[in-house]
């Protein structure tokens, strides 16, 4: 046999045993959709620099990824990443559709889809919307109190090196390499302490202490001045302490006021720069873990959180943390996926 047939050969057997395992796409799936890919080889989901057989890398199991495109007869997907890689893989890695474009036709029983708009089961409201949004975007894996903290601090906040407390913008650094990340941030009350921004006191018990969609770092004294104290808006005249870096002032600010944190000794006030992430940590606790939450709590607050929600929108910085918290927990904040979700539940008044 000729050189060209038996090329030839070769090839025709290698399409049919690609069509032989997956010929067309089981799952219906566009550009836009959101998808968390699985595997059950511990090392991870095999990423394809082309629509052909090219391991070049390999991601963890429940990376939450955005379809990008999909190739005509083929099982081949193309998927950006949290890092904005753009690469392929299989369908067989999809383990999941959680932001999924319904069709023209779409019915009452289709609610766990998200519309062209990109709004989270548009045919939810009230209790059914928050009982949906709790069964869908729990934790699937916590990672327990210790692994959590590390993580936060070694990886998913911190910048080469350096990691930044979320209410006075301190800065600490501490190695991305770190065998003792926890220990490295606290540093004798020195660095950062684990910010819960719903307090352990009020709910944030179990699974719930260590999921991260609510876990910030924040220097040490400033996290112990917020305490469990409500979220509220806080007149300056009335502000016993303003917090930014290392200091705590007891007057009010000559300059750069938005950039300080406040502290009275019954509620705390976050710098103007995350008003909107506490807000959307707030809307996420609330919802996922209902049962456990004290009402009182949440409700004090409620109408300050939704000015805040308003005021701070979602930006790039806030989705990449809550995609990179679905890679650890499985699951994402929904109230960063879809803005409208804190007036469809809590700020329609």
């Amino acid at each position: 046999m000729k050189t060209g047939k038996i090329i030839s050969a070769i090839v025709v057997a290698f399409l049919s045993i690609c069509l032989m395992v997956a010929p067309v796409f089981a799952l219906e799936l566009s550009p836009g959709n959101r998808v968390i890919l699985r595997a059950n080889n511990p090392q991870g989901v095999p990423l394809h620099e082309t629509s052909a057989p090219s391991l070049i890398e390999r991601a963890a199991t429940g990376t939450v990824a955005e379809v990008s495109g999909t190739l005509a007869d083929t099982n081949w997907i193309e998927v950006k990443l949290p890092d904005g890689d753009t690469r392929w893989v299989v369908e067989r890695y999809i383990g999941e559709v959680i932001t999924a474009i319904p069709d023209d036709e779409t019915s009452d029983d289709d609610a766990d889809s998200r519309n062209p708009n990109g709004t989270l089961f548009p045919n939810l409201s009230g209790e059914a919307l928050s009982d949906q949004l709790a069964k869908e975007f729990d934790v699937e894996n916590s990672l327990g109190y210790d692994k959590a903290r590390d993580y936060m601090f070694s990886e998913l906040d911190n910048d080469n090196g350096v990691v930044r407390g979320v209410y006075s913008g301190f800065e600490w650094p501490i190695s991305p390499n770190s065998a003792t990340p926890r220990q490295d941030a606290y540093q004798n009350g020195r660095g950062l302490n684990t910010e819960h921004s719903w307090p352990q006191s009020k709910g944030a018990k179990g699974v719930a202490k260590s999921d991260l969609h609510h876990l910030f770092p924040a220097q040490v004294r400033v996290n112990s001045s917020r305490g469990s104290s409500p979220f509220a808006e806080i007149d300056d005249s009335k502000t016993r302490w303003w917090f930014i870096d290392l200091e705590r002032l007891s007057s009010i600010p000559g300059t750069n006021i938005d950039d300080y944190s406040e502290a009275t000794a019954a509620a705390f006030e976050p710098r103007e720069q995350v008003k909107g992430d506490i807000a959307r940590a707030q809307f996420y606790f609330y919802t996922i873990y209902r049962d456990q939450a004290e009402a009182s709590f949440f409700k004090q607050q409620q109408d300050t959180l939704c000015a805040w929600n308003k005021l701070d929108p979602v930006d790039e910085s806030e989705k990449r943390r809550s995609q990179a918290i679905a890679v650890k927990q499985g699951n994402e904040n929904p109230f960063v996926i879809d803005p409208s979700l804190a007036n469809r539940l809590y700020c329609n008044n």
